[in-house]
C-alpha cells in the first residue's frame, strides 16, 4: 500500500520497516526511523512561529 502526500508517493510505514531490517538495521533503529519519517511527513516538526523575527530584527520568511 502506498500513501500519497503532495504528489510524493511513499511506501507505507510497515513496508519501510520491512525494508530497513533486512538491510542490516537493528529493529529498534528501523522503528525509530519509520516513526521519525511519519512525524516529518505529517509536518509535526515544522516550526511555523515568528519567534525568531524579533530576535534577529528581520522577517524570517521572504
Amino acid at each position: 500500500m502506498l500513501t500519497e502526500r503532495q504528489g510524493l508517493r511513499l511506501p507505507a510505514p510497515a513496508e519501510r520497516r520491512k525494508g530497513l531490517v533486512p538491510a542490516g538495521l537493528p529493529e529498534a533503529i528501523a522503528e525509530l526511523l519509520v516513526d521519525i519519517g511519519f512525524v516529518i511527513s505529517r509536518g509535526l516538526l515544522a516550526d511555523t512561529s515568528d519567534d525568531l523575527s524579533p530576535l534577529i530584527g528581520r522577517p524570517t520568511r521572504p
